[in-house]
């Protein structure tokens, strides 16, 4: 996790005072790249630590999905998780997703089950 760098971060520079890490993607994107990014997520929620073997405490992980209708997400939701592994590597309990159609609509939370 040390290399992944993320889309966003919200946090306290130095301090594990962790808020949010934030991965988008266009609805074009390659599902394997897709599934990494839930991966890189799920690290940082659950394994990431710092110098001393703290844990980093982000408060949420978000996947941000743009450019996808709420309908087209159970087809793509299956196929992410197949490609995202166990639950060791994908834990959908540690990473909310989002979906944002288009330029003026609202982004929606879209469920994992």
């Amino acid at each position: 996790p040390g290399a992944w760098k993320p889309d966003f971060l919200v946090h306290v520079p130095g301090e594990m005072a962790n808020l949010l890490v934030v991965e988008a993607k266009p609805r074009t994107a390659d599902v394997n790249k897709m599934a990494e990014d839930l991966q890189k997520l799920t690290s940082f929620r659950r394994d990431l630590r710092d110098e001393g073997g703290r844990p980093a405490n982000y408060h949420a992980a978000y996947f941000l999905i743009y450019g996808l209708d709420l309908h087209d997400w159970p087809a793509l939701r299956t196929r992410l998780i197949e490609v995202a592994g166990s639950p060791r590597d994908f834990d959908r309990n540690l990473v909310d997703c989002f979906v944002h159609p288009r330029a003026g609509t609202r982004v929606v939370r879209a469920a994992w089950e």
